[in-house]
C-alpha cells in the first residue's frame, strides 16, 4: 500500500523500526430472488488502515476508516502515542524486536471483482436450474452472497 504513496512512506517509519500499517478492503454482495423475481441486489465496499507499533514489551494500535496518504501518518501516528501511554503503564522494559527480513514481492494478477451483473446472473441461471428440475417444488427462495477481503 506505501509504494502507492512513494518512496516517502519509509519517512513515516523513521524511529520506529517495530511498526507496521496495514490496508483492509471489505466487499459485500447479496442476491435473492424469491419465485424468480429479483428482491435483493446490493454490493457495499468498505475501507480503512490499522498500525500497530511496538515499544518496550508492549503494541500500541489504532484504526481509521480511511486510506489517503494524510490518514497513513495520522493512524501511524495514534499507535505510536498508544504504544507510549502503555509503555509508561507498565514499565516492562522488553528490548526492540529482532530484525525481519524485509522486501516487496510483485502481484502477477489482480483479484477478479466481476460486476455485479454477473452475481445476479449467475443467480438466475440457477434459479433456471431449480425451476427445470423440481417441477414439484412450490415455493423458491433463493439467496447469493459473497464477502472479500484483501489485505495489504
Amino acid at each position: 500500500m506505501l509504494q502507492e504513496f512513494g518512496l516517502r512512506g519509509r519517512d513515516l517509519f523513521a524511529g520506529e523500526p517495530d511498526a507496521e500499517v496495514r490496508r483492509q478492503k471489505n466487499t459485500r454482495r447479496s442476491i435473492a430472488l424469491v419465485q424468480g423475481d429479483l428482491l435483493t441486489n446490493e454490493r457495499s465496499e468498505t475501507a480503512g488502515l490499522s498500525a500497530r507499533v511496538y515499544r518496550g514489551g508492549v503494541a500500541g494500535f489504532a484504526s481509521i476508516a480511511d486510506t489517503s496518504e494524510e490518514s497513513v501518518k495520522r493512524v501511524l501516528d495514534e499507535a505510536k502515542k498508544n504504544a507510549a501511554f502503555l509503555d509508561g503503564q507498565v514499565a516492562l522494559g522488553k528490548p526492540a524486536l529482532p530484525k525481519a527480513p524485509c522486501g516487496a514481492f510483485r502481484i502477477t494478477r489482480e483479484p477478479g471483482d466481476p460486476e455485479q451483473k454477473a452475481y445476479v446472473e449467475f443467480a438466475r441461471a440457477v434459479d433456471g436450474y431449480v425451476v427445470a428440475n423440481c417441477p414439484k417444488l412450490v415455493s423458491r427462495q433463493l439467496v447469493f452472497r459473497a464477502d472479500c477481503m484483501e489485505r495489504s
